[in-house]
């Protein structure tokens, strides 16, 4: 395979590596396993694998003399790859407070993205990072906000006087609020109707925020705003229904049945059927379990009607079955049997 055939290159060529040609690599091996239908397997065993260590201990080398472009792309491969390498990113974390001046406005996302996928705080970092953050938030794209906002809550960094979650969240809740109006305008427009929709947040990193948002609300100070900022966001995914996932979907689900937004539980529904009876295979077992959640919640308390769901039956019933089975997901067992 071409994962295969990097890692084989990078052990042939590893004594003789530059900075580039190390970070290059990392890069790559990070975007092939993405590729990968079953790519948590795939990134568990590029963490144990003997070639892939080898390149990481390489990379710690270099990460005293690396610019600001390296060491965003090391950081960003590494949480794309969930692997945790502390000493590799203690050692960025330092560089980076040391040399602020190499860190640019497009190195913001990947640096902070990546610590906050790994779940690794750097205290010295962030205060710094946050404020350079803070002084360029009318700067950054709506896409880009969306990501900082994830990751700066999964971080639990507020920034300098605790502006820039609130800075964030006005930002992104106003550019999607223009968005919907627009799209809501040109929906009016029979010239435009036909036309794809062009959107300005991914749906899948969007449905990611809105969970996030509604799981850590109540450790959120400004809930009026936040409270705003879900209910656009969902009408915004809401919007581009025939292009979500069967994992956005399942997301969702659980925000709005969280939310108790029954009306658009209904509309959600006819649309996980066709899904879901392809696509379920591709949902993460957490995901597919907080989707029976709610399903189960819109029934009883929200008297949603769950018919339609019927059509797709055998296949959710083959996925609780193989959720149920596996030793690992004792917690989601509970909530399938609830």
């Amino acid at each position: 395979s071409s994962l295969d055939s990097l890692m084989e290159c990078v052990e042939d060529n590893l004594s003789c590596l530059t900075p580039l040609n190390a970070v290059t690599a990392l890069v790559w091996i990070a975007r092939i396993c993405s590729t990968k239908v079953k790519r948590s397997d795939i990134q568990h065993a590029i963490g144990k694998d003997g070639r892939f260590l080898g390149l990481c201990t390489v990379l710690r080398g270099f990460v005293p003399d690396m610019a600001g472009g390296m060491l965003s792309a090391v950081v960003w491969a590494m949480g794309k790859l969930s692997v945790l390498d502390e000493v590799m990113l203690g050692a960025v974390a330092e560089r980076v407070v040391a040399n602020m001046n190499l860190i640019l406005p497009n190195h913001f996302l990947k640096l902070v993205w990546g610590f906050a996928r790994l779940r690794c705080r750097h205290e010295a970092m962030l205060e710094k990072l946050s404020g350079r953050v803070l002084a360029n938030v009318g700067s950054l794209t709506a896409a880009d906000t969306c990501n900082m906002l994830w990751s700066f809550i999964e971080l639990r960094c507020v920034g300098p006087g605790g502006r820039l979650l609130v800075d964030l969240l006005t930002s992104l809740h106003n550019a999607l609020e223009s968005h919907v109006r627009q799209r809501t305008e040109d929906n009016r427009d029979p010239l435009r109707v036909a036309e794809a929709p062009k959107g300005i947040v991914h749906s899948s990193d969007l449905v990611g925020l809105v969970v996030v948002l509604i799981s850590r609300s109540s450790a959120l100070k400004e809930d009026n705003l936040v409270d705003r900022l879900v209910a656009i966001s969902l009408r915004y995914c809401l919007s581009f229904k025939p292009y979500l996932s069967a994992s956005d979907l399942c997301g969702l689900l659980w925000a709005l049945a969280w939310t108790h937004r029954w009306t658009e539980s209904t509309h959600l529904l006819e649309l996980c059927t066709a899904r879901f009876r392809t696509d379920l295979p591709d949902v993460r077992d957490e995901l597919f379990v907080c989707a029976l959640w709610a399903i189960g919640v819109m029934r009883i308390w929200g008297n949603v009607n769950v018919s339609s769901l019927a059509a797709a039956a055998k296949p959710m019933r083959e996925r609780a079955l193989s959720v149920v089975s596996s030793p690992r997901c004792v917690g989601h067992v509970i909530n399938v049997l609830w």
